[in-house]
């Protein structure tokens, strides 16, 4: 099998991505094999290391170059963390669909709020690198890290 690269780091890596101006959450992206793969397996055999919420929609913005995910969560007294675990490699088929895991921490809040929030990934960071050709015919598929069964496609 064909193999493409995304990234050419071999540690978790932040990417600094942003979250709306109106969010009380961190976000952090990590780009690993290693990571992807036992964060896939754990979740196929019903194992979730992540806090409940809904993944209501993931788009690509390519003007922007920006993947923007909405998601949903029960809190809004804490800080909640995301992190977008994605593959080094790739299967290399056109158009290239990257299966990304979003998993969340919400710091034991306690509250019961339902805020949205609006995860903003800029696509051409250096760590993740995708150039605008990349951009224009990709397809993320964001998979929640609390439920595999949800699933959204940037192609939806």
């Amino acid at each position: 099998m064909l193999t493409l690269a995304v990234a050419c780091s071999d540690s978790d890596d932040d990417v600094t991505p942003t979250i709306d101006d109106n969010s009380t959450s961190n976000l952090k992206t990590t780009i690993s094999d290693e990571i992807h793969t036992k964060k896939m397996d754990s979740l196929i055999n019903g194992v979730s290391e992540s806090d409940p919420f809904i993944l209501k929609s993931a788009v690509i913005d390519t003007e922007e170059k920006e993947l923007i995910i909405e998601v949903q969560y029960s809190g809004g007294c804490a800080k909640h963390d995301f992190e977008l675990i994605w593959p080094e490699n790739i299967i290399a088929i056109f158009p290239p669909v990257y299966p990304i895991i979003l998993n969340h921490e919400d710091n034991d809040d306690m509250c019961e709020a339902l805020p949205t929030e609006t995860l903003v990934i800029d696509l051409t960071n250096s760590d993740l690198g995708f150039n605008q050709f990349t951009i224009d015919n990709m397809i993320v598929e964001v998979i929640n890290g609390s439920n595999k069964e949800e699933v959204v496609r940037t192609d939806d």
